[in-house]
């Protein structure tokens, strides 16, 4: 692959009407929303029984959120975080990515005096770390665009996690997961693979003189040691998501919802760079992520244990203008280092790949760029939310989703 930087589009060139870019871009794809509570739902799955190539993207609730169930006790909640945390990672399926949006607490007394930081980040790596999962980016998402406001209630940044949990593979070791271990590890490696007992031999005279009796008898045949699975380290090309990590959280659909600008960029990190089939949400609130995904041509499966939350869920569909202009230029830069690597026939983990799946990559392109064709819009448009979330009266809830 050549090292120059991928050539820029041309955003002026772009000539496809919104209309019709919703025709083939912004179709309803499936989207299931359960009414239930999210703990229950994922223990009635076993250890990584999500659907296959579903990645997970969440916002668990904040301490204000389940006041009535911890009230002021903060190790009990920090420790039902960490829990849940690990417990969604258990239930996702091997070689998925989990992307976190959590909020740091300043946690204050009613007079101002702070008395303790709860750092989420360190608790979803906390988890993360037990369920054998690595961090994959961090980034940080401020919610102040002028960056002017003085910071003495809630934090003006949140964390935006990838977290990837590692394939088991008994395929014999390669030269691309050589790569990634260590000399004395790579050694260990191989010398598993080629572990197998030694080869009866068998004496010349045995079949010619079958009655001598210094004949030895005949060793057992041979077995191969049991194979043992080995763990295959997630990875991806820093081409394929040059995203600023530092960056405004977006356009906000209600006061305390996810940032479009950083629900977009967990979402086509999942669809684009993790290869995700789908997307789950088990604190699902009003389905911003839910929605999200829909808009990019993912399905999605979504819990909520709130009646009225799981109805806006349902309904609510997120126009793809009102991504910044910024991040939409971002997805164009991304898809033509896409397409650079699909020429030279490099795939994210650095293999060469065969004519039968660049032809699958090549159809997955072609479908990528129908999409940041709609992105390459550099007009920002007013908010359009669904008829039927706009014309809801019900109070909103405190929900940060």
């Amino acid at each position: 692959m050549s090292s120059d930087k991928p050539s820029e589009i041309n955003l002026e060139t772009q000539t496809d009407t919104l209309d019709s870019l919703k025709e083939c871009i912004q179709h309803r794809t499936d989207r299931e929303v359960i009414c239930g509570d999210s703990i229950e739902w994922l223990n009635g799955y076993p250890d990584g029984g999500l659907p296959a190539g579903y990645c997970g993207f969440t916002s668990l609730p904040d301490l204000s959120e389940v006041q009535n169930i911890f009230q002021t006790d903060t190790v009990s909640y920090k420790k039902w975080f960490t829990d849940t945390v690990a417990l969604f990672m258990r239930k996702l399926s091997r070689g998925s990515y989990v992307v976190f949006l959590q909020s740091d607490i300043r946690y204050m007394t009613e007079s101002g005096e702070v008395t303790q930081w709860i750092d989420k980040s360190f608790l979803c790596s906390t988890a993360a770390e037990r369920e054998g999962c690595t961090l994959m980016w961090h980034k940080l998402v401020y919610t102040d665009k002028a960056n002017s406001k003085r910071s003495t209630g809630r934090p003006s940044y949140s964390h935006l996690l990838c977290y990837a949990k590692p394939k088991l593979s008994t395929d014999p070791i390669d030269g691309a997961h050589e790569r990634l271990l260590s000399k004395t590890q790579a050694r260990k490696e191989r010398s598993r693979q080629n572990r197998v007992k030694p080869t009866a031999e068998v004496k010349e005279n045995e079949d010619t003189n079958p009655d001598d009796a210094t004949t030895s008898p005949s060793e057992p045949e041979p077995t191969q040691a049991p194979t043992v699975p080995r763990i295959v380290q997630a990875n991806y090309r820093t081409s394929l998501f040059a995203v600023p990590d530092i960056f405004f959280r977006g356009h906000m659909l209600w006061p305390k919802g996810i940032g479009l600008d950083s629900c977009f960029v967990g979402i086509m990190f999942l669809k684009d760079v993790a290869n995700a089939t789908g997307i789950i949400d088990p604190f699902a609130g009003q389905g911003t992520v839910l929605a999200m995904a829909n808009s990019v041509g993912l399905p999605s499966i979504g819990v909520e244990i709130s009646p009225k939350r799981c109805r806006k869920a349902n309904n609510l569909e997120i126009d793809l203008d009102l991504i910044s202009p910024c991040m939409r230029k971002i997805a164009l830069d991304i898809v033509a280092a896409r397409a650079e690597l699909a020429e030279s026939g490099v795939v994210g983990g650095g293999k060469k790949m065969s004519k039968n799946a660049q032809h699958t990559d090549n159809a997955e392109d072609e479908e990528v760029n129908e999409l940041v064709a709609k992105l390459s819009k550099q007009t920002v448009h007013v908010p359009r939310v669904k008829a039927a979330l706009a014309s809801d009266s019900s109070p909103v809830d405190d929900k940060i989703v």
